[in-house]
């Protein structure tokens, strides 16, 4: 059930709506590492009780914690599932991320792409097919530390130098002149995407892909006519 490796839609915003009683905190760890894929502006909501607030220390701390204290086996669940249609009955949500292996947020999936939500969703892998058929993709996070980066993105991207290399590289296959000049960094941007589908600055701690490049020191970054571009230092990459 790992998902197929294809190029990450982008919303202007994504929410993710967390059933913190039914994850694990690395799966948790996952799904914000997803989250940064699909969109640069995420807003986190847990839903549990006090003993299940989640432990954003050293992670990504804009959460908002939702406490369930009503008596009930599924008052988490209940209060995820309102809170996601409330959100996708705003016409202003264009992604809903829904971090649980529990099938019974199916209808609640289903509900909401049929309003033109797109919903996806993170867990383990003993979820039920039928729940996973109703989302525009299941992300399994449970067979290894993160199933999202795909062996291929390890190898190129593992290393700073390494993805300092590729992007020089994706530079001079638009720039073929052998004098530097200013290449727009989304050019940059689709050719690492080509070589790598699912990659993403957050990977390397970063919110950008300019903040990433700013951090290498081997590249010159100014904004032209509205677009950022970016060229080599004359001295060389390394």
């Amino acid at each position: 059930m790992t998902p197929v490796m294809t190029k990450s839609a982008m919303y202007d915003c994504a929410f993710v709506l967390v059933d913190i009683e039914n994850i694990s905190s690395i799966e948790y760890e996952q799904a914000i590492e997803i989250a940064c894929c699909h969109s640069n502006n995420i807003n986190v909501s847990t839903y549990g009780d006090a003993k299940h607030k989640p432990d954003v220390k050293g992670g990504y701390k804009n959460v908002r914690h939702v406490e369930c204290t009503y008596k009930g086996k599924n008052s988490a669940d209940i209060a995820l599932s309102l809170q996601a249609l409330e959100l996708g009955l705003s016409e202003k949500v264009p992604c809903i991320i829904i971090v649980s292996s529990d099938s019974d947020f199916s209808i609640v999936a289903t509900k909401l792409r049929a309003i033109g939500v797109d919903v996806y969703g993170v867990g383990s892998a003993h979820t039920k097919p039928h729940y996973v058929e109703t989302l525009n993709l299941y992300y399994n996070v449970t067979k290894q530390k993160s199933t999202f980066k795909s062996k291929k993105m390890i190898n190129i991207f593992g290393r700073r130098k390494s993805l300092c290399t590729q992007v020089f590289s994706s530079y001079q296959k638009i720039n073929r002149s052998n004098t530097p000049s200013w290449v727009e960094l989304e050019l940059i941007e689709k050719r690492l995407r080509k070589t790598e589908p699912n990659f993403c600055p957050s990977f390397f701690g970063a919110k950008s892909l300019d903040t990433l490049i700013r951090s290498m020191e081997r590249f010159d970054i100014c904004k032209l006519n509205g677009k950022l571009r970016i060229k080599p230092y004359p001295h060389g990459l390394f």
